[in-house]
């Protein structure tokens, strides 16, 4: 299991936003070679009835959910792309996120 000090500061960054807004949608996340290089607007939502089981807790080095793993292994999959919406849930990026591949390398490379 990855622990979130053996990860790249950039990356430290986007986990400590997720952790400063609980539930929250982080929008265009830009990433190059698989690597966080910038987070446009945070939009934080706030629970009416729901009780929130997430603490805010101070980061120091804690072992990575699966939902991280799960981002890190995409991105790095994946390279170069824009993360339209990431949906946070208690702290953690949801499963389900909204991607624009980064079309001007695609067009760059037709013919």
């Amino acid at each position: 299991m990855k622990r979130y000090n053996d990860l790249p500061k950039n990356w430290q960054q986007l986990i400590r936003a997720c952790h400063t807004a609980p539930y929250s949608n982080i929008n265009n996340i830009v990433f190059e070679d698989g690597q966080p290089v910038s987070i446009g607007e945070v939009e934080e939502s706030i629970l009416l009835k729901r009780v929130s089981n997430h603490s805010r807790i101070n980061i120091d080095d804690f072992e990575l959910k699966m939902q991280w793993l799960e981002l890190i292994g995409f991105a790095q999959k994946h390279q170069n792309i824009i993360i339209k919406t990431l949906e946070v849930s208690d702290g953690l990026p949801n499963r389900r996120i909204n991607i624009r591949p980064d079309i001007n390398r695609e067009f760059n490379q037709i013919n």
